[in-house]
């Protein structure tokens, strides 16, 4: 990809935070040199769920191999969670492929990808409530075999 292509991707990713690019192919080489030109991947702290051949690249499924054992991550899916927010400097986003989508039922999907922004969040505050948070820190553990923050 040529500079400015990837110089107004970038400036879409910074003022929306989220961007989706449809019908793409999915092999890992393209997704995986498009995030590359925001710097340095960071190899999951789960090698187990990697994508064979591709550490870079985290599996997430609940579908079910031959043996009933999960294909990816399965966990991501049930709970909220954040990417690497834990580390001390957590990466500046993910990328995110979908091969296969929530299955509907009746018109509804069963399962969702939503995401927030905290910075937005804090912004919106009224201005008295922002002095009290500077300087907070969160703590991740893990309770009852979820990560929580």
């Amino acid at each position: 990809m040529d500079d400015q292509p990837f110089r107004a991707i970038e400036a879409a990713d910074n003022a929306h935070l989220v961007i989706v690019f449809r019908n793409q192919p999915l092999t890992p080489a393209p997704p995986l040199r498009l995030a590359r030109r925001f710097g340095t991947l960071e190899i999951s702290p789960r090698p187990q769920w990697a994508l064979p051949g591709d550490p870079e690249i985290l599996r997430l499924s609940n579908i079910l191999d031959a043996k009933g054992q999960p294909i990816g991550n399965a966990e991501t899916g049930r709970t909220w969670h954040t990417a690497l927010s834990y580390t001390a400097t957590p990466p500046r986003g993910s990328l995110l492929c979908a091969v296969e989508g929530p299955t509907h039922t009746h018109g509804e999907a069963l399962g969702d990808t939503l995401c927030v922004s905290t910075a937005a969040a804090y912004d919106a505050l009224p201005a008295a409530r922002h002095q009290p948070l500077h300087g907070l820190r969160a703590r991740h553990r893990e309770v009852q075999g979820w990560w929580r923050e």
